[in-house]
Order: structure tokens, then sequence, then C-alpha cells
């Protein structure tokens, strides 16, 4: 069986990511065999991490449109071995320039129905990826540009197998059976959804490739952005986004955010993204309450788990936003000295009925909703390690593929007028993606992680950090710990798992606790410095693996 075929079976087994895969040079775990085998490809032509990430997210625009694309925003975070190096740079997706007060503000002040605005073209935000990828590639990649998306553009044209993940959510997305794109894709010709498996094309996107792969700027300037520009403007409830906001994006390269947990350091995404400050508070509070000791499954690891994301959503309500709009003291929120005031709010099986942010103050914004999202982590023979968060934003983002890129509706992300995240011509909204990374007492990478789920992200990165680091759980095992989820006052436990058990006895505790479908999407790459060897695995919900060599 050659190894195209190999992965045409695992896409439609049942036991995707199920198991823990070693090897000694190089790996990848993403959400889709073909995209990490397209990475796994460029790492064995001699290309750089970035050169992997640059094809896996091309494949992953082809074969997942409805969780990331060539038309959304990122998160990339690199590791580079040789120097010691650790950087971050924000590729999400940002307000055009002419916004409104709000999503529901129409151009005339009326407000409009949410159920109007949450996809179409008012929901579309300024796409980033492409230079993002783009830019990062010019600075450390080593293969051709053009090259990167050649496996990407033979799916797209020549074809590639529905996988198990997408043939579960278009029953859900009926309406896009008459899309001109994701219709012919993704239906047969009675409307039917297609069948796992099913062969199916997108013309179009291979056509837009190929000119992205002559030139990253074909997408930002020239008859492709043109063309974005119309389709969005062209939708009942008419989107702002122009050829100037595309002209202008810019990538911004942020310092990451590291605190110690327990024998590591820990180093994530800073604003816009709270899922990063998310992950580090509630590390920090688990720590203090000796969650190494407490026994994984178990009602006291649930209670703390929530009680110590419920701390850490609250200071993030009160002080998340874009760093260019608003003065966020990060440095300042996240000491020891302050961790520990807020660790001393946790009383373990006594969860408080509200928290508040802490004395640093700030307003709260409304939560983000659950979105699809796809992350993939990434080690290359070199030691270099990237870390990568994609999305566009909810399901099919905002339903529109103009040249067959599905577009992002990151715009549903931002708050009501008067609140820190509030809406603001190129602003960028705060979102829970959080590529992580850890490193031993030697400064020597360990973990290379990440996850997609909408706003429970950094509680999936959370479960996979302390699985591994406090638990000493392999990573397909910390993948599979049943998943926590909170949202102000209400907490979600993963249902038809053993937690969901859990659910009266976690009522009676005070927590206001329900079972419900959780699909996260994390990707973990274990490295382990001494032995020199790769553990990676992909994530059991969807269709992640890894592979390595």
């Amino acid at each position: 069986m050659n190894r195209i075929l190999a992965l045409v079976v695992l896409l439609v087994s049942t036991e995707v990511g199920a198991a823990t895969v070693e090897a000694r040079r190089l790996m990848i775990a993403a959400a889709h065999p073909l995209a990490v085998e397209a990475g796994v490809q460029m790492l064995e032509r001699g290309g750089a991490a970035i050169d992997a990430a640059v094809a896996v997210q091309a494949v992953l625009g082809v074969v997942e449109p409805q969780s990331s694309s060539l038309g959304g925003g990122g998160f990339i975070l690199r590791w580079d071995a040789a120097a010691g190096k650790l950087e971050a740079f924000d590729g999400i997706a940002s307000a055009p320039a002419a916004v409104t007060a709000s999503l529901r503000t129409d151009v005339s002040g009326r407000l409009l129905p949410l159920e109007q605005v949450r996809s179409g073209g008012r929901s579309v935000g300024v796409p980033g990826v492409v230079r993002l990828l783009a830019e990062v590639h010019q600075a450390y990649g080593r293969l051709p540009w053009a090259s990167l998306f050649e496996p990407a553009i033979r799916l797209a044209e020549g074809g590639f197998p529905i996988a198990r993940y997408v043939a579960s959510l278009t029953p859900r997305s009926l309406d896009l059976a008459s899309d001109p794109v994701f219709g012919p894709m993704l239906f047969d010709a009675d409307g039917r959804p297609k069948r796992i498996g099913t062969i199916t094309t997108n013309p179009a996107l291979g056509a837009s490739m190929r000119a992205i792969a002559a030139d990253p700027e074909a997408f930002y300037r020239g008859p492709l952005a043109e063309q974005i520009v119309r389709a969005v403007a062209s939708t009942p409830v008419p989107g702002l986004l122009t050829l100037a906001d595309l002209a202008g994006y810019r990538v911004e390269r942020r310092d990451p955010i590291c605190r110690p947990f327990l024998d590591t350091t820990v180093c994530t995404m800073p604003p816009p993204s709270y899922g990063g400050f998310n992950v580090l508070q509630t590390l920090a509070i688990l720590q203090a309450h000796g969650i190494q000791a407490v026994t994984p499954g178990s009602l006291a690891a649930s209670d703390l788990r929530l009680q110590a994301s419920r701390i850490a959503n609250a200071d993030r309500r009160g002080w998340i936003a874009d760093p260019a709009f608003h003065q966020i003291p990060i440095a300042a929120l996240l000491t020891d000295e302050r961790m520990a005031v807020r660790a001393k709010l946790l009383v373990p099986g006594a969860p408080l009925a509200q928290i508040r942010a802490g004395d640093l103050g700030g307003a709260g914004h409304q939560p983000e909703a659950p979105s699809e999202t796809s992350h993939m982590s990434i080690v290359a023979p070199d030691g270099e390690a990237i870390s990568f968060t994609t999305t566009t934003n909810l399901n099919f983002g905002a339903r529109i593929a103009p040249g067959g890129i599905a577009l992002n509706n990151a715009m549903t992300n931002f708050s009501t007028p008067g609140q820190p995240n509030r809406m603001q011509g190129g602003k960028r909204p705060i979102t829970s993606m959080a590529p992580t990374m850890a490193f031993d007492r030697a400064g020597r990478l360990i973990l290379v992680g990440g996850a997609a789920g909408g706003g429970f992200i950094d509680d999936y990165i959370v479960a996979q950090l302390v699985g591994v680091l406090a638990w000493g759980l392999d990573p397909a095992t910390a993948l599979s710990l049943p998943h926590l989820g909170v949202e102000g006052n209400t907490v979600d436990v993963e249902a038809n798992t053993p937690l969901a058990a859990q659910v009266p006895a976690l009522r009676a505790m005070g927590h206001d606790a329900r079972a419900v479908e959780l699909r996260s999407g994390g990707q973990l790459i274990q490295r382990l410095p001494l032995e020199g060897t790769l553990r990676g695995s992909g994530e059991p919900r969807r269709d992640g693996v890894a592979i390595g060599r």
C-alpha cells in the first residue's frame, strides 16, 4: 500500500490520532493526514519548519474549508533552536477601516438582527494568513515559495476524499448546497451531503493558489483581491472590506508571554490572544493547588480545572484587547504575587457564584462564540519548531468563497460598544487561539502544542499541558482526556465520556454544569531531549494525525 492510499484509509477510519507516534528526526501533527504528509514532504526535501507550515495550511484550505483557509488569519509561535530564540507572529484578521459601531450596526445606524450578520459580507475581517506565511517564509524559509503549494493545487484540481469530520458537519449546513463553490464540492446533484471518502474537487481554489504561489501579494492586490472585495460587497448585508484594507494589512511581531509551571517554562501568544493569558493564569492557579498530585479524571481534578479556568476568564474579560488600541499591563497581571492572590479565590469543592476581574480592574466583554479553527505543531530535523493556529472562525466562516477561498467571519469576535474589545477600524478582535510551547530548566524545547475549538481553546491547551507535564501522560492520552470548558458561570462537560457522570456532583458543588458535545482540535508533539525522541499525536475527535520520521 503506497503512502497516499494509506492516508486515504486513515481518513475514513475511526481510529485517527488514537496512538502516540514516535520518531527521531522530524514530526508534524495537524488536522488532516493529507496536510501532514504535504508538510513532511517539505521537511524531507530539506525545508524549514515554515516551509512545512505553508504546505500544511495550503492543503488544509482545500480539505477542511470549514475550519481554516487562505481567507482567514492565524498566530505563529516559532522556536529557533540554534539561536535559542522564540518569536510570535500575529496574522489574525482585522477590522476594515470603515467599520460601524458594532457588527449589528448598519451604515445607516439601524440595528440589524444578529442572524443577518453572523455570516455574509459584514462578518468578514481583513484576512492575514497569506501575508503571515509569506513574511515568515521570506525570513526563514529554504524552499521556493511556489513549490510549497504543489500538493494543495494537485488535490484541489485533481481531487481529494471527503474526510470524517467535514462529512459530519455538512448535514448541519444544508444551505451551502446552493453555493457555487461549497455546493459542488460537498453535496451531490440532489443536494445531499457527499459521503465519507467521496472524491471531490475545488478547481477555483486551485486556480487561486496558482496565482498566490506565483506571488503572495496576488491575494492582496490585483484581480483576486478585486474578486474578494466584490464578493464581500455583494451579500444581502454588504461588507465593508476594501482594496485599501487588503493592501494595507500588516503582520505584527510580538513578544511571547511566559510563566513557570512546575519544573518547566510555558510560553504562548500575548494579546490580542486572550487564550494565552488564560493558559498561563490557569496553570499558575492549578500549580498553587497541587494539580500534579490530583488523580486524572477525578472529581477533584475537574473541580480544580473548572474553578481555575473561571478565575482566569474573569481577568481576561476585564483586560484583554488589541494592544494597539488599549494599554494592557500584561506583566503586572501575571506576577507571582498577583497569581498567589488569585489562587486564593479557589476553594476546592466550593466554587464562587461570581468571580470578578482582579484588582487592576477593567470592563467585561461578551463571550466568544464557539468556532472551528485548526492547529498544527511542527518540529524540523534541526530542532526548529512551529506552533501555528489558523482559523476562518465559525464553521465555513462567512460562507463566501470567492476564487474558491473560504473567507473568515472574524468580525463576530468583537464585543458591544463601550467595551475594550469593541469594534474599531483596523483593530484585531480578541481570540482564544494560543499556540504554545514548553521548555525544560535547561531551556530545551520539550512540548509543542495548541488547539482548535472556539472559546474553549485555552481549556483544551491546559489539559494538554497538565496531562503531559503534571501527570506524565503521553501525547495521545493527554489529547484523549475528557474535556471541560468554561464560559462565564456555565461549565460544559464532554458528553459520552466518564466525566459526564460527574455533572450531578459538580452541580451539587455549585458549578452550573451540563454535558454537551465538545470537539477540540489539539495537535501535540513532545520532545524528549535526553533520549533524542519525538512523540506526537493528532486530535482523536477530528481527523488529526501525527507523522514522524
